[in-house]
């Protein structure tokens, strides 16, 4: 899932330049709730991927016509400021996922998170459709060829003021995974707690991470 994001927010991208926002958007959004429900009835591991990979190229619409949108409607240091305040909502997710996942596991089978999903993004498709607007402007919009994408990328590249934060973020993240995908893996098999200290003891961690994030929007 997580190389289909990384893929799809470079797909996703340049079309909301072209087409606008809210179009790639709900495609994004409308497609993710009927790969979350295709999740739950996959018949084999090899599928069950596939569907995720495809999952994450959908997921990707709302990572970054997200980011979009904040660079629409601000600029310069409100930017800077509203979008910490929208990492502080988005650690909620690491902080809350696996407690709500694994209290749906409690009560069903395993396609029961991906019915969850599945529901909780076909109500977020119809918030979007029914109250976020437009925010870019038909004589705004650009298109752009595979060349010019490709030109684009390799500046970026090479400018260690795109690069040097970006590698920062990367790290980040990629300890924010590693930490969420083996926390419980470790922490059961290896140092023998149960379940249920596992995740009092993930809740704790991201509960302090969450407050530290709001301490710097604030």
């Amino acid at each position: 899932m997580m190389i289909g994001m990384g893929v799809g927010q470079a797909v996703v991208g340049p079309l909301s330049d072209r087409f606008g926002r809210r179009k790639p958007l709900l495609i994004g959004m409308s497609v993710f709730t009927l790969v979350s429900l295709l999740c739950a009835v996959a018949t084999s591991a090899d599928l069950l991927i596939a569907l995720r990979f495809v999952q994450g190229l959908s997921g990707a619409a709302g990572v970054v016509v997200a980011r979009a949108v904040i660079r629409d409607h601000f600029a310069g240091d409100d930017m800077t400021r509203f979008t910490a305040k929208m990492m502080f909502v988005t650690m909620l997710a690491p902080m809350l996922g696996p407690i709500v996942g694994a209290q749906l596991i409690r009560f069903g089978p395993w396609p029961t998170v991906f019915v969850f999903m599945a529901v909780l993004s076909a109500l977020s498709t119809f918030l979007v459709w029914k109250y976020l607007p437009e925010s870019l402007p038909a004589e705004e919009r650009r298109s752009m060829t595979a060349r010019e994408f490709g030109s684009t990328v390799v500046t970026l590249v090479r400018d260690a003021h795109f690069i040097a934060p970006t590698i920062a973020v990367l790290m980040n993240f990629s300890m924010l995974f590693t930490y969420v995908s083996t926390f419980s893996f470790i922490s059961q098999n290896e140092l023998g707690a149960s379940p249920g200290s596992t995740r009092c003891c993930s809740r704790s961690a991201r509960s302090r991470s969450w407050r530290a994030t709001r301490r710097t929007c604030s």
